[in-house]
Order: structure tokens, then sequence, then C-alpha cells
């Protein structure tokens, strides 16, 4: 069984690498409800381009919920806030391994700023339609794509609808990386 859990960590990596190539960082957040979530879970860092880097979940498609799930967040590579991004992402994966609710479209608050002062508060899960295909499905887990986003943009999902939400992303051109926007709507 162990060596089982070590193989798909194992494979897990290799597909994640054969997106974003070799992994430059792992991070286990040690605090909190922690011991919850699958053993040897943990977040990625990876490098996308000199301008993006993107922190993603490993191991969180082996908690016992009906969707099993990864998701990733991509973040410009001179904030130095891999770990607060690794606290968040641990702590959604706690919410999901606990609760089994997160898929595609859900929108969740956490609570606090993703970063000091940003109004960006909530999570939001989209299908990763600006990578290549391969990334959505690994072993029939579903990988996601985590957005952040405000208040007033969750508001507007809401009384519009999630395709909604996406055209207007992408027709004011959401800089997904600037953890300081403002909201779109």
């Amino acid at each position: 069984m162990k060596e089982d859990i070590i193989k798909y960590y194992s494979e897990l990596d290799k597909h994640y690498e054969s997106i974003w190539g070799k992994r430059i960082m792992e991070i286990k957040w040690m605090k909190g409800p922690y011991t919850s979530l699958p053993a040897n879970f943990h977040t990625s860092v990876y490098v996308v381009d000199e301008t993006t880097n993107v922190i993603i979940t490993s191991g969180l498609s082996l908690c016992k919920t009906n969707e099993r799930i990864e998701f990733f967040l991509y973040f410009k590579p001179d904030m130095y806030i891999e770990a607060r991004l690794a606290e968040l992402l641990t702590s959604t994966a706690y919410f999901h391994c606990t609760q089994g609710v997160l898929s595609v479209g859900h929108i969740f608050n956490w609570g606090e700023s993703i970063i000091y002062k940003s109004p960006l508060k909530r999570g939001y899960l989209s299908w990763p339609y600006i990578e290549d295909k391969k990334i959505e499905s690994f072993q029939n887990v579903k990988i996601f794509w985590l957005i952040p986003i405000t208040e007033t943009e969750h508001t507007y999902a809401i009384k519009n609808g999630i395709d909604k939400l996406e055209k207007l992303f992408e027709e004011k051109e959401l800089n997904y990386i600037d953890f300081e926007r403002k909201s779109l709507c």
C-alpha cells in the first residue's frame, strides 16, 4: 500500500514535470489541521517562464471524496510568497478533503486576502484553458486552475453565471498573476 502511494506521487510529479519542467521547490505546510490531509500531501513550485511561476497541490486527489482533484495557481516569481500560497492551497485542500465539495466552477471564501492588502479574497476553480490539454487530467484526477478573485467578481458570477465571469476575464484580459489588481467588474 505504501509503495503504491509513493509510486502515485512519483507519477504525479512526472505528469507535472511534463508540463512545467523541473520542480524548483516543495513545500509542506505544517500548521493547522494538515494532518487531516493524505500522507505526504504537499505543494510544488515550478517555473512557467521568466514572468510566471506556478504552485500546485500534490496528493489532494488521494482524499476520500467524490471528486478527485488537484489545483494550481500562477504567481509572479519575484513576490517571495510561496509559503503564503502553500498555506492557502493547503487550507483549501483541507476544506475539500473534509467537506468534499470542490469542483470546477466553485467559488470559495478564504476569509482573508491572498497577500497583504490584496482585494483578492476568494478562489475560483476553472478548467486550465490557457494550458495544454494534457494538464486537465491524470489517472482520473481532474486538475483545475485556481484563480484568485474579488468579492465583486464573486457577486457578478452569482448574478450572471460563471460563463459570463470567464467571458469578462477574457474581454478585460485578466492579469491572473497580479494579486493587487482591482476588480474587473
